[in-house]
């Protein structure tokens, strides 16, 4: 489904003025006609009415309201990145609530809600903003058929990706906004890329200890843009779990669903001019045993798998030491050197 370019125009002039929305109040809600086009609205400069919603919880809140055509209705709520948006249906302003719904625990994540509706009944909508994040723009549409329910969250049904994968081909569509990843890191510096196909599309990374409720390393937003490249690099651990999400940044510009891209993880100094200059190794790939060669005759060699495991450790005396590996199964390891002030960790293949 297309999102016609005019109601992301719509959404940024929304976005930049401050003043109150005309459908703060229920009273002022905006008709939706079901079946139509998505609507841009935003919660920027709304208040709460009282006392239909908590305003200790929700800041913010909208109105619009609906005819029903169908038996069954759902509500769609497209947020952009500053919105964590829930939904509530009642039967009048003021009246029962009839239904709710909350997008989950990350900004920008799309929430819907379906209930049972009668043929000629007005419902109410109030759209609000979570405490946390309640000041942004969306895209509201309603459908007169029950849809297939979200299966996926990107917080328990993300992907695990190993570093040694190919690009992993994945996409985002117009139900699922966010994906989320997990990967182990098998180095000390670890760089994300996000290679999509669509030139306007432009997508942002998080990246978060363990789980998307992990302390956030890199926050939305963050990295380069170079073409069609998106690329994150952090320091990470040996051995831990690192989760990530990618997010589309506008669910309302005119994009044909779904936008395809692909996520590779690679391992990185962080700063090359410490491999050129303080360690080398050779060859690589390797069979049997490799040189690592130093600029210091003294240190430690860990030679770690992809589990974060040390499979060999020695000492070194020499600026050139022979390192036999023709007991390691063929794989990818990741060779660390500590000369005591510094560790620089380089990726081997092991034949």
């Amino acid at each position: 489904m297309k999102r016609p370019l005019l109601f992301a125009t719509m959404m940024m002039l929304s976005s930049l003025l401050f003043a109150q929305p005309s459908n703060d109040l229920c009273s002022g809600n905006i008709n939706l006609i079901v079946d139509n086009p998505c609507v841009p609205g935003t919660t920027i400069g709304a208040g709460t009415e009282e006392p239909v919603i908590d305003p200790s919880n929700y800041p913010t809140d909208v109105w619009y309201s609906f005819t029903a055509t169908s038996i069954q209705s759902v509500v769609y709520v497209y947020p952009d990145l500053a919105l964590d948006p829930d939904i509530y249906i009642f039967d009048n302003c003021g009246g029962l609530q009839i239904g709710y719904a909350s997008a989950g625990i990350l900004p920008g994540e799309t929430d819907s809600l379906s209930f049972a509706t009668s043929v000629g009944v007005t419902y109410f909508i109030s759209i609000v903003g979570w405490m946390d994040n309640p000041n942004g723009s969306f895209c509201i549409e309603v459908l007169n058929t029950a849809p297939v329910d979200l299966p996926y969250n990107p917080c328990t049904d993300f992907t695990n990706i190993s570093v040694t994968d190919p690009c992993l081909t994945d996409n985002v569509n117009q139900d699922t906004l966010l994906k989320g990843y997990t990967f182990t890191a098998i180095s000390l510096n670890t760089k994300l890329m996000l290679q999509f196909e669509e030139p306007a599309f432009i997508p942002v990374f998080a990246v978060m200890e363990t789980d998307c409720n992990g302390a956030l390393i890199i926050n939305w937003g963050d990295g380069v843009l170079n073409g069609n490249t998106l690329t994150v690099e952090f320091p990470t651990v040996i051995g831990n779990v690192y989760f990530f999400a990618v997010m589309h940044t506008d669910p309302t510009i005119s994009y044909q669903f779904p936008l395809q891209y692909c996520i590779d993880i690679d391992v990185t100094l962080g700063n090359k001019e410490l491999e050129t200059e303080l360690v080398k190794l050779y060859p690589n790939p390797a069979k049997n045993e490799f040189r690592l060669t130093t600029k210091n005759a003294t240190g430690q060699v860990e030679v770690i798998d992809m589990t974060g495991r040390i499979v060999h450790a020695e000492k070194i005396n020499s600026l050139t030491t022979l390192m036999n590996i023709q007991d390691l199964i063929s794989g990818i390891y990741m060779v660390r050197y500590t000369d005591g002030i510094k560790s620089i960790s380089l990726k081997l293949i092991k034949e």
